[in-house]
């Protein structure tokens, strides 16, 4: 679980924890959700906001093409120039990285609102 800010109506408070003080994070971040279920309180995560500003469905058609893309640039290299690990491991990483952001925007494109941190 990574918190990088909390929204509120008046600002916005960054936090941007990465890898250090990562306990005192998830105490921060189920404190937030205990908080959640007593108050009134919208929890949403970044693909969620997203979504509210319209975004969400342009970035997945995006990022359906670039992965698209990415599948035919591999598969012809492989058939012009043959299997070269060295140089399409980059490629490779980077159609992994893409498709999981695929399979997270397909899953918040489904579901209908907020409520998951």
């Amino acid at each position: 679980m990574l918190l990088k800010n909390i929204k509120t109506d008046q600002e916005d408070i960054p936090i941007n924890n990465m890898k250090f003080l990562q306990g005192d994070v998830h105490k921060l971040i189920y404190e937030l959700l205990s908080i959640n279920k007593t108050k009134r309180v919208r929890t949403i995560d970044s693909w969620d906001e997203w979504k509210e500003k319209g975004y969400l469905k342009i970035a997945y058609k995006v990022n359906t093409g670039i992965l698209a893309f990415a599948l035919i640039a591999v598969i012809a290299h492989i058939i012009f120039k043959g299997f070269d690990s060295s140089q399409l491991l980059f490629m490779l990483l980077l159609i992994l990285q893409m498709f999981l952001y695929q399979l997270q925007m397909k899953g918040k494109l489904k579901t209908t609102g907020g409520n998951k941190v």
